[in-house]
């Protein structure tokens, strides 16, 4: 079964805005699991019952600068769903992952999709 997450004008936090200091860290991955969590309840997505594979699809905002590198979103996107049931771990033993893909979107059209496949 699939289950998809679509939250419009949201990325997860970044790994290197989660690094600045404990408290900013805190802050920010509790913004994020709290935009999950709705999201995921909004769309009925169940809580996870065994091993789920892991696909995340960021469009970002048109900026100027360079792409972050796809990981960068992995930590603070897997912790949220962690947080919010709809991963048992982010563990190998209940979560398999993809490498995230990055587009660039423009500035009205951007967002994440996060898709769960029960294993």
């Amino acid at each position: 079964m699939k289950h998809v997450l679509t939250i419009p004008h949201w990325n997860p936090a970044l790994l290197n805005q989660l690094m600045k200091n404990r408290w900013e860290e805190s802050r920010l991955k509790k913004a994020d699991s709290e935009i999950v969590w709705a999201i995921a309840r909004q769309e009925r997505i169940p809580i996870a019952g065994g091993k789920r594979r892991v696909s995340i699809h960021i469009t970002l905002p048109r900026k100027r600068g360079r792409k972050p590198d796809p990981d960068a979103f992995l930590k603070s996107a897997l912790d949220a769903l962690v947080k919010c049931g709809m991963l048992k771990d982010d563990s190998d033993k209940w979560c398999e992952w993809t490498k995230p893909t990055i587009e660039t979107g423009t500035q009205d059209v951007w967002g994440t999709r996060i898709t769960l496949e029960d294993l």
